[in-house]
């Protein structure tokens, strides 16, 4: 059975809406203690997704949740939220999209190179060990090829200059075949790989850029925090194998599935994920 954790907007060591004093971390256990039925012998999450950052509507991980977490051999998946066009006002994040003027997330290798060093920078303020891997929150933004590009490629780089060796990783909706997946030499030979809107690509081009994919040397497949499909019991219980959404070409591995969000029987609070064994290993670990 894949491993069970949790993600969520607000700290996990202090309480919230509806939590009755309670922090979010023992809320989140009582509940589980008063549901075996769907949970079995799940006591506790085994990891926590948190956010680097402070951007709305998230509240940034501190180091004492993170001692508080790991006093309680939890786990910690990173991710980091500041790709999305309302949070960058002074970027022109517009484009000629289907004969209209859209707003995209932020695009460029540039803007993508910063958001790296910004993790990596808040990464290790926070001594995130060496081999964690850090998501980018693509929760419903859309982003270009040249913006991932600067994502998968400076992640590492920027970690080396800091001392530190972090990953990159995705977090959200998995697309068709090339538009999440291409990184460096890929991004480049295909510049408009992300221009069209998530579902036209899904629809019109995925036997296109599966033939392409085919055709190129695939780098390291870039790991991916998928939040499709939703599981169709919601957050009633535990998915007993791994089902997150791949693209082709094996140039994606889902390695975290967010099957349930924003749980109703846990006061929304929450969302619900399960992990394989590798993006379990890549998460921070107590010491």
């Amino acid at each position: 059975m894949p491993i069970w954790g949790v993600d969520s907007y607000s700290p996990a060591h202090l309480p919230a809406r509806g939590t009755e004093g309670h922090t979010l971390y023992e809320h989140v256990c009582n509940y589980l203690s008063r549901n075996r039925r769907l949970f079995g012998d799940i006591q506790a999450p085994r990891f926590w997704g948190r956010y680097l950052n402070q951007s709305r509507p998230t509240s940034a991980l501190t180091a004492v949740e993170k001692g508080f977490l790991h006093s309680h051999g939890c786990r910690i998946l990173l991710v980091y939220n500041d790709t999305s066009w309302d949070q960058h006002r002074d970027v022109d994040c517009r484009r000629e999209v289907g004969g209209r003027r859209v707003h995209l997330g932020l695009t460029g290798y540039q803007n993508g190179a910063t958001s790296a060093g910004n993790a990596c920078q808040l990464a290790r303020k926070l001594d995130a060990p060496d081999g964690t891997r850090l998501y980018a929150d693509l929760e419903g933004w859309r982003v270009d090829a040249e913006w991932l590009d600067g994502w998968c490629t400076e992640v590492s780089d920027a970690a080396l200059r800091l001392g530190r060796r972090y990953t990159a990783g995705i977090y959200g909706r998995v697309m068709g075949a090339a538009e999440l997946a291409f990184s460096r030499r890929t991004f480049r030979r295909l510049p408009d790989a992300w221009s069209g809107h998530v579902d036209q690509v899904i629809r019109g081009r995925q036997e296109h850029e599966g033939r392409l994919i085919q055709r190129l040397r695939a780098p390291a497949p870039i790991h991916i925090w998928s939040n499709m499909p939703r599981w169709g019991r919601r957050c009633e219980g535990v998915p007993d194998s791994f089902q997150a959404s791949s693209t082709l070409g094996g140039l994606t591995r889902s390695v975290v599935w967010q099957y349930g969000m924003a749980c109703p029987n846990v006061g929304g609070l929450i969302d619900m994920d399960v992990a394989t064994d590798q993006g379990f290993e890549e998460m921070w670990r107590p010491a």
